[in-house]
C-alpha cells in the first residue's frame, strides 16, 4: 500500500506588486489627461475673452518661467541627492514641467490658434505613459514615431512652407524615425539588450522582433516623402493612416501579451 504523503498545496498568488503599480499609475494618467484637457478647454474659452486675456497671457509666461526652472531643478536635484526616490520623482517633475512649459509657451505666442496641437500633445503625453506601464517598451516607441508624424501630419495639412520651422520639423522627424530603427536593429541582435560600452541596457524584451518597428518606420517617413512632393492636401490623409498604423500596433502588441 503506498505510503501517504503530506503535501502542502500552494494557492495562487495575487497579481504582483508591481502590475499593481502600474494599473495604479494608469489610472492616474487617465485622470490627468482628463483634467488637462478640461483645463485647455476652459483655458481656450477663457483666453477668447477680453478679461480673460488679461489673465491667460501673462499667466502663460508665468508657467513658462515656472516650469524652466522646475526643469533645472529636476535635473541638477539627482545629481546631488542621489537617492532613487528623488531620481524618481525628479523623472516625473522633469516630464510633467516639459510638458506644461511647451504648453504655455505655445499659449503664448500663438494665442488659440494652435489648441488642438495642444489637445493633441497631452493626450499623447499621457496615452504614451499608459502604453509605457501596459505594453512593451516597443509599442511605446512605435507610439512616439507614430504620435510625432500625426502632429508634424497635421500642422502640414494646414499649409506647407520652406520656413525653419517647418524644415526643422521635417529634419527631426527624419532623425527619430532612423534613430529609432537603428535602436531597433542593436537591440534586435543581442537580444532585446542595449550595449553601452561595458553595461548592456535591457531596452526591450528577450523575445523582442523589430519588424513592426521597421513598418511603423518606413509609413511614417514614406508618408513625409510623399507629403513634401503632393502637397498640404496628402498629409491630410496621412494622418488617418497614422491612426490607421497605431490601431494596428495595438492589435498587435495587445496579442504579443498574451
Amino acid at each position: 500500500m503506498a505510503k501517504k504523503t503530506n503535501r502542502t498545496v500552494k494557492k495562487p498568488q495575487g497579481k504582483p506588486a508591481s502590475d499593481d503599480a502600474a494599473v495604479w499609475k494608469v489610472l492616474a494618467a487617465l485622470v490627468l489627461m482628463i483634467v488637462s484637457l478640461v483645463a485647455l478647454n476652459k483655458t481656450a474659452s477663457l483666453y477668447d475673452t477680453s478679461g480673460g486675456f488679461d489673465i491667460v497671457h501673462p499667466g502663460s509666461r508665468l508657467c513658462v518661467i515656472i516650469c524652466a526652472v522646475l526643469l533645472a531643478a529636476s535635473v541638477v536635484l539627482p545629481l546631488l541627492w542621489r537617492r532613487p526616490v528623488v531620481r524618481t520623482v525628479c523623472l516625473y517633475v522633469f516630464a510633467l514641467s516639459l510638458l506644461w512649459g511647451l504648453t504655455g509657451l505655445v499659449l503664448r505666442l500663438y494665442w488659440t490658434d494652435e489648441m488642438v496641437f495642444l489637445y493633441f500633445l497631452h493626450s499623447l503625453f499621457y496615452c504614451s505613459y499608459m502604453i509605457y506601464q501596459l505594453y512593451q517598451t516597443e509599442f511605446f516607441l512605435v507610439t512616439l514615431v507614430a504620435g510625432f508624424s500625426g502632429g508634424l501630419f497635421y500642422r502640414f495639412s494646414r499649409g506647407i512652407s520652406a520656413s525653419f520651422p517647418g524644415i526643422f520639423l521635417c529634419a527631426a522627424l527624419a532623425l527619430s524615425v532612423v534613430c529609432a530603427c537603428v535602436l531597433g536593429h542593436l537591440a534586435g541582435k543581442n537580444s532585446g539588450l542595449l550595449s553601452l560600452g561595458s553595461r548592456k541596457l535591457r531596452v526591450f524584451p528577450a523575445i523582442f522582433n523589430p519588424l513592426m518597428l521597421y513598418i511603423a518606420c518606413a509609413i511614417c517617413l514614406v508618408c513625409l516623402i510623399a507629403g513634401l512632393l503632393l502637397g498640404s492636401l496628402f498629409f491630410y490623409y496621412c494622418m488617418f493612416a497614422v491612426i490607421a498604423l497605431e490601431l494596428v500596433a495595438a492589435v498587435y502588441y495587445t496579442f504579443q501579451l498574451r
